[in-house]
């Protein structure tokens, strides 16, 4: 009786890999050509950190890029997508006010999900629990 009524799908897609962390490095470059400027040592560890440079558009002598590093992670990649269409005129075939009024009416709701996650417990993320 309602199967003519709505009808849809659902697309699920999950898969661990492997993925490698993404490290800043900033690169020295000549006197104002570059992004960021080193303001020294401030926390006396004696390595530069990230938050030790600053952003100098002007001035600058740093570049910023990101190289990956050697150690991997795991990586959960979701795929979730749905799509439910509603159609009255193929319901409803009398010819009385109602089921026009209704046969005019139709909707299409999509709803979609991707997401990549380090969690480590793979069993909830991939189980949506």
């Amino acid at each position: 009786m309602f199967d003519k009524l709505i009808n849809g799908n659902i697309y699920y897609q999950a898969a661990s890999e492997r993925s490698a962390k993404l490290e800043r490095v900033f690169i020295r470059v000549p006197l104002g050509t570059g992004s960021y400027s080193y303001q020294g040592d401030l926390n006396k560890n004696g390595i530069a950190d990230e938050s030790e440079y600053i952003l100098d558009p002007y001035d600058g002598e740093y570049i910023q890029t990101t190289l990956p590093t050697d150690e991997l992670f795991p990586v959960i990649d979701l795929k979730i997508n749905t799509r439910w269409r509603i159609e009255f005129d193929e319901y409803f075939k009398q010819t009385n006010w109602i089921s026009t009024a209704l046969n005019a009416i139709s909707t299409e709701t999509t709803y979609r999900v991707e997401e990549n996650s380090k969690i480590i417990d793979t069993k909830k993320y991939i189980f949506l629990t």
